[in-house]
């Protein structure tokens, strides 16, 4: 069991017959057990609530409340719609105080951050490590807040009531303020980097125990207000927080146990005002468990819908990648559809699948899933079981790339694309940055557009992707012509430098397939781009990658020539002018693909 689901259940049942407003009664312990909340009122009655309801106030337990409204409740009884606090605030501070001695929490000035941190470990959706820090005392926090621009973005501070509240949009947020860095043994044990400090103060914020929102979808039989909707809890919580960005350098969040940097936050949540979107994965975090052999997300709670878990199997790149494809996939099905995945069910999970903030694609090759939940103490997860023979999607390219195959589609391109890079990562000693697909109208062969930064060098690798997958019109596997992608090497990437890839690898499968025609090394390209002060191209070998147990694919270096070195080689042979290049690096060939804009 979690440390966010603290509240316990009255053992008393709740009446058949609904009370009629207004009442008074106190907030009963809830169960963590049952994950459901009720009010004991005055006559021995009970009624269910959520958090939401209660204006103003945490729920705490002892606290004397007037219940405003009231409805009847889906699983029968009665629920409240609206709580007002009914009792002097001091005495509600008490109780709270009293709360946090049970949880162990410090009352001393110096003891100050350790409880916040506690209430935050508790309570918390999100902890701003910032790198100032504010005032605590909440006029003086009004005053800072105020200076810092919050309200001209939107955001509304509330110190009626004693403690700090923030609002953006229809949720409001209990604020949980302090004056000291973050404990550094806390970001420690959540995978602190050199990246991150512990900051001069932190902000935590709360929209209520985050077991809650199991609680409310479990009283509605599975059904919750959209978290992602034009004004949904997580959307407006997400604003509040990118409001405050400029503030802090990093954020914890302690229901997925993870520490996440203020940019990675901000470019997950990039556009929160498109409604079409659902930047979940702000919020969640993945992980794998070495000892269980499980690749798992943690943090789904904040939508009410439980954590996914797959089998792993460590030390191979290729089934890492499909296991965390599968686990945001799974997420971003329950968070699109704002359900959880039904026990027996299956998914099909494409290979290299791009899971963001809109719902991703389902085409191409797929691996499948079934739907299992977890058995034992605490909250249920959800346990994807592969079907058939795991991973034998890679094994695909053995036999799309045999001679005697009738054609290339016995692989998808999401398949190919992902061994092609994998492979070329390596290879080149590069890490992926991003891929895109050319512009213009309909390739013969599509493919897509590979940027890979160098870790050995200060530059980048341009790569095609998908070319290869089918066998180019006259090609040799014996000369390397066969199966062919193009790399450039260069010290920064452009979407005109891919333009000038794009438009020369449309031309590897738009050809007759005689020997003149195929694409080669030594090969020269008469294609002028004044951007880049050349006449053309020449294509030199930049080696081959060896994919899973297929067919290499060949990889073709593009080089730009001057007006003078198209020339030298069209009439002397590309050979000695070769040689002298030396071998392809993005610090050696980054002048040849600067661009030149006015």
């Amino acid at each position: 069991m979690g440390l966010f689901d603290f509240f316990r259940r009255s053992k008393k049942s709740s009446a058949v017959a609904g009370p009629k407003v207004p009442l008074s009664g106190t907030i009963a312990q809830f169960t963590a057990q049952d994950d459901l909340g009720e009010i004991a009122c005055e006559g021995g009655q009970s009624l269910r609530f959520s958090r939401a309801a209660c204006r103003g106030f945490e729920p705490v337990e002892g606290a004397l409340v007037r219940v405003d409204e009231v409805s009847p409740h889906p699983l029968g009884g009665w629920q409240a719609l609206a709580i007002a606090l009914a009792m002097p605030v001091a005495a509600y501070k008490a109780l709270v105080a009293t709360r946090d001695q049970a949880l162990s929490l410090a009352n001393s000035p110096a003891g100050m951050a350790e409880k916040t941190v506690a209430i935050a470990h508790t309570l918390g959706w999100v902890v701003m490590l910032l790198d100032e820090a504010p005032p605590v005392e909440p006029q003086a926090f009004l005053a800072w807040a105020t200076e810092k621009g919050l309200p001209a973005r939107g955001i509304r501070i509330d110190i009626s009531r004693g403690d700090i509240r923030l609002r953006h949009g229809v949720h409001e947020a209990l604020a949980y303020v302090a004056d000291e860095p973050f404990p550094k043994k806390t970001l420690d044990l959540l995978g602190l980097t050199t990246e991150l400090r512990s900051g001069k103060g932190f902000i935590a914020l709360s929209l209520g125990a985050p077991g809650m929102m199991r609680v409310h979808r479990s009283l509605a039989n599975g059904k919750l207000d959209d978290p992602w909707a034009k004004n949904g809890a997580l959307r407006d919580l997400s604003r509040l927080v990118a409001g405050m960005l400029d503030l802090s350098h990093a954020l914890v969040l302690p229901q997925a146990g993870a520490v996440m940097l203020a940019d990675t936050f901000r470019r997950r949540t990039a556009d929160l005002d498109d409604v079409a979107g659902r930047p979940f994965s702000a919020w969640v975090a993945t992980a794998v468990d070495p000892e269980l052999n499980v690749y798992a997300t943690y943090g789904m709670v904040l939508h009410g819908l439980p954590d996914v878990e797959v089998p792993v199997t460590l030390g191979d790149d290729w089934a890492l990648d499909r296991s965390r494809e599968a686990l945001l996939f799974a997420c971003q099905q329950m968070v699109f559809n704002n359900a959880p995945l039904k026990s027996g069910s299956t998914i099909k999970v494409p290979i290299g699948v791009s899971v963001g903030s809109h719902k991703a694609s389902s085409e191409g090759d797929a691996e499948s899933y079934q739907i299992q939940f977890t058995e034992g103490p605490g909250p249920q997860r959800l346990a994807l079981k592969p079907l058939g023979d795991r991973f034998s999607t890679r094994a695909l390219w053995r036999k799309a790339s045999d001679p005697r195959a009738p054609n290339s589609d016995l692989i998808g391109l999401n398949t190919y694309r992902e061994l092609v890079r994998n492979t070329a990562c390596v290879a080149l000693k590069a890490s992926m940055v991003s891929g895109l697909s050319p512009d213009g109208p309909q390739l013969p062969t599509p493919f897509d557009l590979d940027v890979l930064r160098s870790n050995e060098d200060d530059g980048f690798f341009m790569m095609t992707n998908g070319l290869g997958r089918k066998r180019q019109p006259g090609g040799q596997p014996e000369t390397g012509t066969a199966h062919v992608e193009l790399v450039a090497a260069m010290g920064t990437h452009h979407t005109l430098l891919a333009g000038v890839l794009a438009q020369i690898g449309g031309q590897l499968h738009a050809h007759s397939g005689d020997e003149d025609h195929v694409y080669k090394a030594g090969d020269t390209i008469g294609f002028p781009v004044e951007e880049l002060s050349t006449k053309g191209f020449v294509l030199r070998d930049a080696g081959r990658l060896q994919i899973a147990d297929g067919a290499p694919v060949h990889l073709l270096e593009v080089i730009p020539l001057t007006s003078d070195e198209y020339q030298q080689v069209r009439s002397l042979g590309s050979r000695a002018w070769l040689e002298a290049q030396g071998s392809m690096s993005p610090a050696k060939r980054a002048a040849r693909w600067k661009l030149r804009l006015n």
